[in-house]
């Protein structure tokens, strides 16, 4: 064997060394992914927002019901009064993912049409019976359902026409 034969069977050898040794032409590895998929929100009203049959003062007044959790509270500003017990706050079922975190967003006035002016509930309110998680976020129970309550300030005109007044509201719960 010659001095170059020799030399080239060293240089192949090297290199073959420096390929099997060299890890950097190609890699794997193996990362992982995931979904949480989530209950959906469904919202329900089994109690309305109720002012009751009310007479109202000649002057105009204003009905307050109450939406403060474990009662519920009517009281007039004027000399209104009521002829039943059969005012209500809404009261608004939530059914979500266990211990889910929402928000509400809701519609602050109502108008009331009717065969006389136009009323209005201002002052709209939700009490949420929900613990707290930071600002306006609320945590569902571990069951994944809870409540809220809504009350306001109903408005009425001077010499309002007797009638039926109805309006709508819009309550929206979000995830957080």
């Amino acid at each position: 064997m010659n001095f170059l034969s020799h030399k080239k069977i060293i240089n192949i050898a090297s290199c073959l060394l420096l390929v099997a040794s060299n890890s950097s032409f190609s890699a794997t590895e193996i990362g992982s992914s995931q979904a949480y998929v989530v209950t959906g929100i469904q919202l329900s009203v089994p109690e309305s927002l109720n002012f009751g049959v009310i007479l109202p003062d000649v002057n105009g007044d204003q009905i307050s019901l109450s939406s403060e959790a474990g009662s519920v509270r009517v009281s007039a500003t004027g000399n209104s009064s009521f002829a039943d017990n059969i005012y209500s706050r809404a009261k608004i079922n939530v059914f979500g993912e266990p211990d889910g975190v929402v928000s509400f967003q809701y519609d602050e006035t109502i108008t009331l049409q009717g065969t006389g002016d136009d009323m209005s509930i201002t002052g709209v309110n939700i009490i949420q019976d929900l613990a707290l998680v930071s600002g306006t976020s609320y945590a569902l129970g571990p069951d994944g359902y809870h409540y809220i309550f809504l009350g306001g300030t109903l408005n009425i005109n001077a010499n309002q026409t007797p009638g039926v007044y109805t309006g709508n509201y819009q309550v929206t719960a979000s995830y957080q």
